[in-house]
């Protein structure tokens, strides 16, 4: 989101910029959890972070289909 968009509309959408930067950091941190677990031999288990990443994608794609409004035709 923008500065514009952010001082030009209400608290709540300022804290939806503030739940995508939150985002951006998930993602930093998962990518680096996930290089890391890359050479984790004889693990039973691995966490799916292709499915997280999608989740995340799709927090985020929810986020901005409520900032950005639908334009009148």
């Amino acid at each position: 989101m923008s500065l514009g968009a952010a001082a030009l509309g209400t608290p709540e959408r300022s804290d939806l910029g503030l739940v995508q930067r939150q985002i951006t950091a998930i993602e930093l941190l998962a990518d680096r959890a996930n290089s890391s677990s890359v050479g984790a031999a004889g693990a039973r288990y691995r966490f799916d972070y292709s499915g997280f990443a999608g989740g995340l994608k799709r927090m985020r794609q929810g986020i901005q289909k409520n900032l950005a409004p639908p334009r009148a035709p």
